[in-house]
């Protein structure tokens, strides 16, 4: 347990499991008891694709590489019970430097890979294993998972990463076929976009929030893809041209800065935007996540951390941070938790090439 304190190509594995994995799919498998995920931390760029899930009292519940041990790109993720066996599913995202790689793993899988057991330490299955850009596009992937078409299963949200253009994909999580796409800023744009969804007008179907890129001013577009298209756009951060992480925690559109712009957290009042004043949506809520002289940027995500069923802001640093995790109650800002990331094994360094939080 953690100690809390007050343009080239790199191939990715070909397989269908990363090669450090046995494959051995023909072993019979022991379920474990689904748990609660309260944290899914991805890997900033230049690192390997680790992605760890923890529980509430920061116990690993997930461990394990997404892609090959080679890869040094990092990896975004996101949680979602894709195939209803109420365990949550892994979507893993790779970084920059490889092709633009997604996979969604089973978590009941995942979860007995890493419970010790070696009758347990079988190949974990794949729901989705796609290229989901260009295959030469070298950018990386960001995604996100919420339920888009409406049919009361999570969807697939992916974004082309930096140098691509702002290209947005919806996959539906039940079928993996496409089920939409559109381009979220001017098509010539290409820094790139980070992708977060939430139902914010209340009919069950999630708006697409979509973040640029650095290279323009910072710019958040909101989508509702059932009828309007896009219905808001606005920049939070005035006319700055650095890049923006998103997410959606409850009724609240949540941005973060990316490297250059410090570490100042805004959140507006989503539902505003269908109230028939689009204005009211500014107006933010701030929140200082790290030392006001740390410049890396923040990644932002939603996850239930106290289990009262309803999501909090997680935290996690950018580029040049330690692996400082935090989590705020997004109604007042209180700081509800807060600890290092836990190193896989004990001789591990702590990297400080960021630490993407995902959707948990």
């Amino acid at each position: 347990m953690a100690e809390r304190v007050s343009l080239a190509v790199t191939n990715l594995d070909d397989r269908l499991v990363p090669a450090a994995l046995v494959d051995s799919t023909e072993t019979p498998m022991t379920s474990m008891p689904p748990f609660k995920p309260s944290y899914a931390l991805g890997s900033g760029f230049g690192s390997q694709s680790r992605v760890q899930v923890l529980d509430s009292d920061l116990k690993f519940r997930q461990d394990f590489l997404a892609f090959e041990a080679g890869f040094t790109g990092g990896v975004r993720t996101a949680l979602a019970d894709f195939n209803g066996d109420g365990v949550m599913d892994i979507a893993a995202a790779a970084g920059p430097g490889g092709g633009p790689h997604v996979r969604v793993y089973d978590g009941a899988t995942t979860q007995d890979l890493f419970s010790g057991n070696p009758v347990l330490a079988i190949a974990p299955r794949l729901h989705f294993d796609e290229f989901v850009f260009d295959p030469k596009f070298a950018g990386g992937v960001t995604l996100t998972t919420a339920d888009v078409t409406g049919n009361a299963r999570p969807d697939l949200i992916v974004g082309a990463g930096a140098s691509g253009g702002p290209h947005v994909k919806v996959y539906d999580g039940d079928t993996w076929e496409l089920a939409m796409e559109f381009f979220a800023f001017e098509t010539d744009f290409s820094g790139g976009v980070t992708v977060a969804a939430g139902d914010l007008s209340d009919d069950g179907k999630a708006e697409v929030v979509v973040g640029s890129g650095p290279g323009r001013t910072n710019g958040v577009a909101v989508f509702d893809l059932s009828e309007a298209g896009q219905i808001s756009r606005f920049s939070p951060y005035g006319t700055s041209t650095m890049g923006l992480n998103v997410a959606v925690v409850e009724e609240r559109i949540v941005v973060g800065p990316m490297s250059g712009l410090g570490n100042r957290v805004l959140h507006f009042d989503g539902t505003a935007l269908f109230s028939g004043s689009a204005e009211t949506v500014l107006g933010p809520v701030t929140i200082v996540a790290y030392d006001p002289g740390f410049t890396g940027g923040v990644f932002v995500a939603s996850a239930d951390v106290d289990l009262d069923g309803r999501d909090d802001l997680v935290v996690g640093p950018g580029a040049g941070g330690g692996p400082h995790i935090k989590a705020f109650d997004i109604d007042d800002g209180t700081l509800l938790d807060e600890f290092f990331r836990p190193r896989a094994t004990a001789g591990d360094a702590w990297s400080r090439a960021g630490v993407p939080v995902g959707r948990a």
